[in-house]
């Protein structure tokens, strides 16, 4: 069977490996040595994306940011958090983020102070010309790797060299996956002294040790025999396992030490990834950018028959129903809480209502990445 969430990142050595990991200070300071070289700043390591992100926004200054009109609930929550105004800029025509022009347009209507970068799916955008305008207009420019670490833009620039901020998710199903975790990198304040952070709640830990096994089980055994359903709603129940998009942002809580020793890990096997999944996009005919990195191939069906389509891939073994995003700020329980207006931002939603994600994981091969493809001819 195939998924294309629940811990699909992990195999079942990786998640035992998972298990039983160690590390020590040292594993930290190896990774944040690592990612101030990388980055070119001051890194600091945090137990959620989010909580970087909400850092990001708090030295910023800002008061209103930019965010695309395409994306997670996480990035206003951080937004929130940090006591940030949010304001949603549509995708451009054919992409999943907004250019330039769609950004020049949104801050004649209204004026925001940052502006975060998502390059959607791992499709890089036009870097220079959001630098550009910001820079022209004391914009402080943050950018989001969730989707994206790893890549290169059009002008050759890694992703996440360019901005005042850089900001990593370790989360799950990313590229780089701890289950939780992410690190900012500030190039603006580079010789501040980093924040004490604290360790987050020990049962938090815990948990999050669990999820690879956990995840595994579900999809490897219980899914086959029809009770992986049954058994993912009362995990949840326990509180055994917790739903990717909620939580709090843990702005001050660090990223455990054993994660930090993964992390760089997997940092030093990124590029060998990222042309695997290359590879994989062309494998079905799907014209990719050189420089991107993409987390998953993104498919437009007709909205009418997404739920068809999805319904006809689940009897086969493959369910594809954690689609980023459904929703213009996913997921669709979070729009009621969220800032965003329907209608303000029509291309968004009308990908939204049409798209599918095709999964690029380690579990993936070409021939079952064609099969799932040619289901959705």
């Amino acid at each position: 069977m195939i998924f294309d969430s629940l811990g699909s990142n992990y195999t079942f050595k990786s998640a035992i490996r998972f298990l039983l990991a160690t590390g020590n200070k040292q594993d930290s300071r190896q990774l944040k040595d690592y990612l101030n070289q990388k980055y070119r700043g001051q890194s600091e390591l945090y137990y959620r994306g989010r909580g970087a992100l909400t850092e990001a926004l708090r030295r910023s200054g800002a008061r209103s940011v930019a965010v695309n009109g395409y994306t997670c609930y996480a990035v206003e929550q951080a937004a929130r958090a940090a006591g940030v105004a949010v304001v949603y800029v549509d995708i451009a025509e054919n992409k999943y983020h907004f250019s330039i022009s769609e950004l020049q347009a949104a801050f004649k209507k209204q004026a925001f102070e940052a502006v975060i970068v998502q390059n959607t799916y791992g499709q890089s955008i036009d870097i220079a010309q959001v630098e550009k305008f910001c820079q022209e207009r004391k914009l402080a420019l943050i950018e989001d790797l969730a989707h994206s670490v790893g890549g290169y833009y059009p002008d050759g620039r890694e992703v996440g060299t360019v901005g005042d901020f850089t900001m990593l998710s370790f989360g799950r199903d990313k590229h780089i996956d701890v289950v939780n975790g992410g690190a900012l990198v500030d190039r603006k304040h580079a010789q501040s002294q980093p924040r004490k952070l604290a360790k987050a709640p020990l049962l938090t830990r815990k948990r999050d040790r669990l999820y690879p096994i956990i995840s595994w089980k579900l999809r490897r055994i219980l899914f086959p025999v029809g009770l992986g359903g049954v058994f993912q709603k009362l995990f949840q129940g326990l509180g055994l396992v917790v739903r990717a998009s909620d939580g709090a942002v843990c702005d001050d809580r660090s990223l455990p030490d054993y994660r930090a020793k993964i992390v760089l890990a997997k940092f030093r096997v990124l590029e060998t990834d990222r042309q695997r999944r290359l590879q994989l996009c062309v494998s079905v005919g799907r014209q990719v950018e050189s420089g991107d990195n993409p987390i998953r191939l993104p498919i437009t069906v007709e909205p009418k028959k997404r739920d068809q389509l999805l319904s006809k891939l689940k009897r086969k073994g493959i369910y594809l129903f954690d689609i980023w995003y459904s929703t213009p700020v996913y997921p669709q329980r979070y729009m009621s809480s969220s800032s965003y207006q329907p209608g303000s931002c029509p291309r968004a939603e009308a990908v939204a209502a049409s798209i599918i994600n095709l999964p690029l994981h380690i579990n993936v091969t070409e021939q079952k990445l064609m099969e799932i493809s040619n289901e959705l001819k």
